[in-house]
Parts: structure tokens; sequence; C-alpha cells
């Protein structure tokens, strides 16, 4: 709905629901509903806050259902046409991940950066954080991920681009044995037919 020439009154909302043939406890219902306010003052500048709720309901008793507060926040500003920060963060459900039976509610936290060298190169660097709660059958645990990157890209021509990229990613979880810490490095290219 368009409050005024640069800002709109949004909302989202949307029902999934998820079955599992090999593991009918997961088989779940999920409901989000969202409100909010999106807002480009110029090119430079855009920005979108959505606020709502999210439930999940199980089909089996096995695991609890849950509800909480949901929410979307995006921050563009591009201030030049080779310089660009994007800010987000967002609550989700995710779908487990393990052998267990379990979901993850996660709270995401994201800083984006690009910066074109040239018409052929580009600069891409992100940090992040992400706090998940893994909610089990029988209790709930925390993990906290640290999220790095930085890439490099060059363009060759319109089907040819050349690519090196550093990650590194840190989990701090309950469980010492859990914990980790991962930095890797990868180049390579990438053909368009």
């Amino acid at each position: 709905y368009l409050l005024s020439g640069k800002s709109y009154l949004s909302t989202e909302a949307s029902v999934s629901k998820s079955d599992y043939k090999n593991n009918e406890t997961l088989n779940d219902t999920k409901w989000e509903a969202l409100l909010g306010y999106r807002w480009q003052s110029t090119d430079i500048t855009r920005l979108s806050a959505l606020v709502g709720y999210q439930k999940i309901a199980f089909e089996q008793t096995n695991l609890s259902d849950d509800n909480s507060v949901k929410w979307k926040l995006n921050a563009d500003w591009q201030p030049t046409p080779i310089f660009g920060l994007t800010l987000s963060s967002s609550r989700d459900y995710v779908e487990a991940n393990r052998l267990n039976d379990s979901f993850r509610k996660v709270d995401s936290y994201l800083l984006n950066a690009s910066y074109a060298l040239s018409a052929h190169i580009n600069v891409f660097a992100s940090a992040g954080y992400k706090d998940e709660r893994v909610i089990y059958i029988n209790h709930t645990d925390s993990e906290d991920y640290l999220v790095g990157e930085v890439s490099v890209n060059y363009n060759r021509n319109e089907w040819l681009s050349f690519y090196g990229k550093y990650l590194f990613r840190n989990l701090d979880n309950p469980d010492p044995i859990l914990n980790y810490q991962r930095n890797s490095f990868s180049i390579g290219f990438s053909v368009s037919i």
C-alpha cells in the first residue's frame, strides 16, 4: 500500500506444511504474518522493516509447538555506483540438520559490502553473527556462529569469470567437543552459456 511517493505499508503472510516420509516426527505446519514499512528516499538509500508473528505446529507431540516474534530488517546504502553496503537482520524457523528430532530458531545479523575496483574486478566482503537455538525433544541448545567472507571476482567477458574467496566460520556450542573454527580458501571460474 503506497503511503507517500517513497514509502509503502507492506505485509507478508505464508503458511507452509512439511512432510517427512522417513521421519514423521518432524512433520509440521508453519504460519508467518508480518507487517512493516518500506522506504526508498533516493536511489542511494532503501529501508525495509517488517515485524510480526510466527508459529510452528507439529503433527506429533514429541516436539512442542512454538511461537515467537518474527522480523526482517534490511537497509541498503549505495552512495556511488561502485560501492554499496547492506545491513540485514531476521528471525526464522529453520529445518533440522541433524539426525535427532529438532528444529531451529535462528536470529541472524549480516553486513555486506561491495566495491567495484574497475569494470571487470569486484570485491565483496561480508561479516555476520547467527544465534541458533536448537530445540530437541527434551532440551534446548544455543549455538553462536561468527561468519566472514572476502571474495574477489574478475569478469573477463559476458560468459567467463574467475574468483578467489576466503571464508571464515566459528561455532560456539555449549558442548566444547562441537566447537570449531573453519577457514577456507577457494579459487575457481564460472562459464555462462
